[in-house]
């Protein structure tokens, strides 16, 4: 065949029916969860230099509320792609998205210095920490980061359901992702040296959801 004969380019975000149509939305549900679970590794991270822990239920009370929060507001995203035209849908997916991700880009630069933890500084919580086990964290501290993450994440639930990605799928990736992240986060907080680059963290995963709007408005 010819040059001219090949055809319009493949749609790497295609979530039709059939092998590739399957294969791409289970990337594009894996990147989303991966990118609005950010915060929960940021988190982690900055806890994690103060030697501060979340026990693996408090972790798991953490996933569990940010996984609801995206199984319920792509339900609404689902809802509302029932009355919005298709290209319309995804147009608006897509503008959520690049919301998200210029969002992210924000708070690093408004972000003050407290961001970027000194490593130093865990060196004065070594002898408190021995004698005193109140630097575990309680639970109640660990309910109110849940709900304030469930909340940052709310718009990148509506977003999916809006470009018709599965609920189940996405949302078992979104707890398994921000059980993970928070538990890396914590223990590279704790082992890292030098300065923590929490910002350099927030603005790859502004980038790659800025990305996936962009592909989700242009195919």
């Amino acid at each position: 065949l010819g040059v001219g004969s090949s055809g319009p380019l493949p749609n790497p975000l295609d979530m039709s029916d059939g092998p590739a149509g399957s294969t791409a939305a289970f990337w594009a549900s894996l990147i989303l969860a991966t990118a609005t679970s950010m915060d929960n590794f940021v988190i982690g991270l900055t806890y994690g230099a103060r030697e501060r822990f979340f026990s693996h239920f408090q972790n798991c009370i953490i996933a569990t509320l940010n996984a609801a929060g995206t199984m319920f507001s792509m339900a609404a995203g689902d809802l509302a792609g029932e009355y919005i035209p298709e290209h319309v849908a995804k147009n608006i997916a897509g503008m959520l998205f690049i919301v998200l991700g210029l969002d992210a880009w924000r708070q690093t630069c408004v972000a003050d210095s407290s961001v970027m933890l000194p490593i130093s500084k865990v060196d004065d919580l070594h002898f408190s920490r021995k004698e005193d086990t109140a630097t575990r964290i309680k639970h109640s501290e660990a309910i109110s980061i849940g709900i304030g993450l469930t909340f940052s994440n709310l718009a990148g639930g509506v977003g999916a359901g809006l470009a018709d990605l599965d609920t189940a799928l996405v949302t078992i990736l979104a707890f398994l992702a921000n059980f993970l992240l928070l538990d890396v986060g914590e223990r590279l907080g704790a082992s890292i040296s030098g300065r923590i680059p929490t910002n350099s963290i927030v603005v790859a995963s502004g980038g790659v959801l800025l990305i996936m709007g962009i592909m989700q408005i242009i195919y």
